[in-house]
């Protein structure tokens, strides 16, 4: 059974997870029989896959103990763009989990200077996570990536 419900949604701008403006249903999970129809669709939230960085070492561990083999890049991603999905899709290619480290707004400041980043951190780390090639997002401070990559 659907059940209409208002989403908070600005008038004009698309709502992608329902892919209507202003209104969208909501089915309850008792209701649904784990498959998306057409017509229908399923939040996805990748929040999940930032990872905090006093988590990083535990979640590393989670993979090495699995046998997984780990691929860790990292980079600013102010601008992301056909270049570095490509980047993020060979890298991911050549391991079992992609994990990339992203650079503060303060170490993206100093490393490409005033007026930068123009997106926040927070919001490129969003965007990273939202790659289907990328398992884990996990913002460091430093200018270089030494102590993020000896996590």
């Amino acid at each position: 059974m659907l059940y209409p419900i208002e989403l908070p949604v600005p008038p004009g701008r698309l709502n992608h997870a329902v892919g209507r403006t202003g209104r969208g249903f909501l089915r309850r999970e008792s209701d649904s029989p784990g498959r998306v129809r057409p017509g229908q669709s399923r939040h996805v939230d990748t929040q999940f896959k930032i990872l905090d960085p006093d988590r990083l070492e535990a979640w590393r561990g989670g993979l090495r103990s699995s046998g997984r083999r780990l691929v860790v890049t990292n980079g600013c991603f102010d601008l992301l763009h056909a270049g570095h999905v490509a980047y993020l899709e060979a890298a991911r290619s050549l391991g079992d989990a992609l994990l990339v480290g992203l650079n503060g707004d303060a170490s993206v400041r100093a490393l490409k200077g005033a007026g930068r980043p123009l997106n926040a951190e927070a919001d490129r780390a969003r965007v990273l996570a939202a790659l289907a090639c990328v398992d884990a997002v996990c913002v460091f401070p430093e200018v270089r990536a030494d102590r993020f990559l000896g996590a």
